[in-house]
């Protein structure tokens, strides 16, 4: 009984120190290669599009870094979708890039907040 239990004791402490070994060299590992770097500009789709939509389609926007670790960008869009020729409006975006495997894009427009203290 005393050599089963002698015996256990050894292949604990001999797997303990493998799994220490192991987590010790995990961190001389290369196994994962590093990070891409991020690209600093956005190019169009390709998608199809009216010609009067074209030049809103095919810009190319070019990211620079900003605060807090985010990049900005600047965009035209047109004010009147169903009149894309009549005005435009230069947009400033705000882009965190994802830090996991990117799946696509998340847009958000908080659009116009109220002042809550106003009577008016």
């Amino acid at each position: 009984m005393m050599t089963s239990r002698r015996g256990t004791r050894i292949r604990v402490a001999a797997l303990a120190a493998v799994c220490a070994a192991a987590l010790l060299l995990s961190g001389c590992s290369t196994l994962f290669p590093p990070a891409r770097p991020h690209s600093t500009t956005s190019k169009p789709t390709g998608e199809k599009v009216e010609p009067a939509l074209q030049p809103f389609y095919s810009q190319v926007l070019h990211w620079q870094a900003c605060a807090g670790g985010f990049q900005c960008a600047d965009a035209r869009a047109p004010m009147d979708w169903k009149d894309p020729g009549k005005a435009s409006i230069k947009l400033a975006l705000i882009r965190h890039v994802a830090s996991g495997t990117p799946i696509g894009s998340l847009l958000v427009n908080p659009g116009v907040r109220a002042h809550r203290g106003s009577t008016s």
